[in-house]
């Protein structure tokens, strides 16, 4: 279950951390999101967006991690291993 935990906390970091480079990479060194979306640049709104998926993803994650730890307490209270 730890190997299963680690793997998915480092992967969706990893997504998270490439996402969030790449739109780094298109607002400084190109023009692919410099148009106007309501007044506002559309940088402003793909980063709002991005900001909008790295705390949805966080609280999923730390939803999954409360729910597997209760999983661990309860298996330890039965007297498993694991």
């Amino acid at each position: 279950m730890a190997k299963r935990r680690r793997s998915l906390a480092l992967g969706s970091a990893g997504v998270l951390l490439a996402g969030f480079l790449g739109y780094v990479a298109l607002t400084t060194s190109t023009t692919v999101l410099s148009g106007r979306i309501a007044g506002l640049g559309t940088a402003y709104w793909a980063g709002f967006a991005i900001f909008g998926v790295i705390l949805a993803v966080a609280h999923g994650y730390a939803r999954w991690a409360r729910r597997m730890d209760a999983l661990v307490r309860a298996g330890k209270q039965r007297g498993e291993r694991g």
